[in-house]
């Protein structure tokens, strides 16, 4: 079975990511706790005389800064793979003697890279976000209800708080799709450039040379001819767009961003990107000689 094979090939790979990317998440989680005074609501003020930011609000904003670079060098690495490293390795032959057309290797290998990629990501914000839970959400109510307050002040303040819960889980769901998309994009122009090189260490080398030159050409374009070239990094732009709500928690106001609207039409046409690049990798598949 390729999945098996292709999972194999690329396991120490994915594992070694997969730990990276849990570390760097975690650093980031306990160093924004550690900048914040512990109080009953792990808050600190944003501006001298102005309203609290939710610790969350930093960890999103930081995940989704290194989340992007883990995604991007991730996908970069786990798509320096399949039918280019089986021309590196010489075993291309073996497999077109199986029964299978080509195109099932192209497909196969990419789906079970694309899902390793989701299982990268999720799997290290799952993680990460279930510690910060633990320390601010779970911790909060436990000392709040501890405290002796009027039972109204206490719902209040937990319905508020789940209330923050609900918003903050909407955003890490749509940043860890944001950030899938972002590494699906250089994963699909590496598993392209590795078959065009036949060489993994070269795929990988080219697609990152070519992905840092389209957004140097891209910045370049926008700040000199105020023309406006799509890249995966406009993706992250709802998350500092849009309008806030003030909460009263528990004796202080907490100021929250509400990032509207969310780029579902450039995650599609990214998408669309990565399937371009694996059809043009199966268009040269099919015409190669083994």
């Amino acid at each position: 079975m390729y999945a098996w094979k292709y999972w194999r090939d690329t396991r120490a790979r994915f594992l070694t990511f997969s730990v990276l990317w849990l570390g760097i998440a975690l650093l980031l989680v306990f160093t924004t706790l550690s900048t914040h005074t512990r109080s009953e609501h792990w808050w600190r003020p944003a501006v001298p005389g102005g309203g609290y930011y939710p610790v969350w609000t930093q960890v999103i904003f930081g995940m989704a800064l290194c989340g992007a670079m883990m995604a991007a060098l991730a996908g970069f690495f786990l798509g320096a793979s399949g039918a280019g490293e089986e021309f590196e390795r010489g075993t291309l032959p073996f497999l077109a003697t199986r029964p299978r057309p080509r195109a099932y290797f192209v497909w196969t290998g990419w789906v079970v890279g694309a899902g390793e990629l989701f299982v990268l990501l999720a799997a290290g914000m799952g993680v990460a976000f279930t510690v910060l839970i633990h320390f601010t959400v779970a911790g909060t109510r436990q000392l709040t209800l501890a405290r002796a307050r009027p039972l109204p002040h206490q719902l209040f303040y937990l319905f508020d708080w789940a209330w923050l819960v609900r918003l903050f889980v909407w955003r890490i769901v749509v940043l860890l799709l944001l950030l899938w998309i972002t590494g699906l994009v250089c994963y699909s122009l590496a598993y392209l450039l590795t078959l065009i090189a036949r060489s993994r260490p070269n795929g990988a080398a080219f697609a990152i040379g070519l992905s840092i030159a389209y957004l140097v050409a891209a910045y370049l374009l926008r700040h000199y001819a105020g023309i406006n070239v799509p890249t995966p990094v406009n993706l992250f732009d709802w998350m500092s767009d849009g309008r806030t709500r003030s909460l009263y928690i528990a004796g202080h106001y907490v100021v929250v961003h509400i990032s509207i609207p969310y780029p579902f039409s450039a995650l599609a046409g990214w998408l669309v990107v990565s399937v371009a690049f694996v059809l043009a990798h199966r268009l040269l598949f099919d015409r190669a000689d083994v």
